[in-house]
């Protein structure tokens, strides 16, 4: 019988501890997940892995954020990105719908939530 396949999940967040945690989560949930901290390695990693859905936080040190999602966005096969946001504004969802995010939540959200959307976005 084949292995199902799993999930891929690229997440790209500046804060080492919010990465780990999420990628920890992930990883006891069954999700294969790759960590990078600048929208340079996001790039270069969501290029070479081909992931199913991309965790980005907005607030990135290199690069604006939403200039990566829009390039990411433009990759085939495009993966699905959601964006962490500072906090969840009418200028922020704004941005999103721009550069094609296809999903947008405050930082402050419970991970759970956001795992839920990944999940979603997955099958």
């Amino acid at each position: 019988m084949a292995a199902e396949k799993r999930c891929k999940v690229l997440v790209v967040v500046s804060d080492e501890t919010l990465r780990r945690e999420a990628e920890e989560y992930m990883r006891l949930m069954r999700v294969e997940v790759e960590g990078v901290s600048t929208g340079a390695e996001g790039l270069e990693r969501a290029a070479r892995w081909a992931p199913d859905v991309v965790l980005m936080e907005t607030t990135l040190p290199d690069q604006d954020a939403h200039l990566v999602c829009a390039k990411i966005k433009l990759m085939r096969p495009a993966p699905n990105v959601i964006l962490l946001v500072p906090d969840d504004t009418p200028a922020e969802q704004h941005f999103a719908r721009f550069v094609s995010a296809d999903a947008l939540f405050a930082c402050s959200t419970n991970f759970s939530r956001v795992f839920g959307c990944i999940m979603g976005m997955c099958k």
